[in-house]
């Protein structure tokens, strides 16, 4: 189950070019950011002089001319600032051209006619959704597998995000993990599964790195953490195994108490065994069977003399 060296090179090369694809939307939105702000501030120079101008000729005074300027922009700054709380994400919708234009956390400059609206704020908090499924292994025993994906709205890509909602995104993901995980499991015997867990584990991960199209494109979301927390038998398997292992251990006590005490029957023996392994709460003054004196007198010496 190790990584061949192409997968390697391959997942490094998905990674670097992410890396790229997401500086160059970094770049985009900071000459963007400057656009609009330089917008604002020529507005706002603008919006001065013509008031100040009117203020003199029209008022004959500059004092009303800046408080008609101090009073225009207090009504219009709200057109010209966003604000975006902690861990939030918004959408602005551009009313001429329709396209969505995201903002993160923080006071940002916009454009007048971008329209911001109240559903538009998009909580960027990291959602964990936990998985319980059952494959079989290559032999036939049903396998229980506990795993979980963390994921979080990806602001860069936040256009994306909002055209899907939680369960669509859930679902997705749950059934790459599902695919991959079913894929594995059959290809290992039942006793090694559990020992495999980390190689397993291993290749869920690299298959959702290696995801096309990927979180980003596909959904709007970063895929934070994908993780395979435990590998066991079905529950009906795991109590037979145990069963299995009781019977065992029985067989061996019995064994015991049979070389030591001959005159005990292998009935007694294993009801003796039983008691002893604390299974059952059983009176020895209950004992059935031809023996059951010999195994009360067993019984009575074991606890008075700390048993053989």
């Amino acid at each position: 189950m190790n990584k061949p060296a192409p997968f390697q090179a391959h997942n490094s090369a998905c990674g670097a070019e992410r890396k790229v694809m997401t500086w160059i939307k970094n770049v985009a939105q900071v000459f963007e950011k400057v656009e609009k702000f330089t917008f604002s501030l020529i507005c706002s120079v603008t919006a001065l002089i013509i008031l100040v101008v009117l203020g003199t000729t029209i008022l004959g005074s500059l004092r009303l001319g800046l408080i008609a300027w101090c009073v225009f922009m207090a009504l219009s700054v709200s057109k010209f600032l966003v604000s975006v709380p902690e861990v939030t994400g918004l959408l602005t919708i551009n009313i001429f051209s329709g396209k969505l234009i995201p903002y993160g956390t923080g006071l940002h400059f916009r454009y007048p006619w971008e329209q911001v609206k109240e559903g538009n704020y998009i909580n960027l908090q990291v959602i964990t959704e936990d998985m319980s499924e059952s494959y079989p292994a290559q032999d036939g025993p049903e396998m229980i597998l506990k795993w979980s994906f963390q994921y979080r709205p990806y602001l860069n890509f936040l256009e994306r995000y909002i055209y899907a909602d939680d369960n669509t995104i859930k679902k997705g993901f749950k059934d790459v993990g599902s695919s991959i995980l079913s894929a594995n499991i059959a290809g290992f015997k039942a006793g090694n599964c559990k020992k495999n867990q980390q190689a397993i584990e291993k290749e869920l991960k690299r298959e959702f790195e290696e995801m096309k199209p990927s979180p980003e494109e596909l959904y709007g979301t970063e895929l934070v953490r994908v993780s395979l927390a435990d590998v066991d038998y079905e529950p009906t398997v795991q109590a037979v195994r145990a069963s299995e292992q009781v019977a065992a251990i029985l067989r061996k006590i019995a064994t015991a108490i049979r070389k030591d005490h001959p005159e005990i029957t292998q009935k007694d023996a294993m009801n003796a065994a039983m008691i002893i392994h604390g299974k059952i709460q059983k009176n020895v003054v209950e004992v059935e069977g031809h023996g059951g004196e010999a195994l009360a007198a067993l019984l009575i010496a074991m606890s008075r003399g700390g048993g053989k």
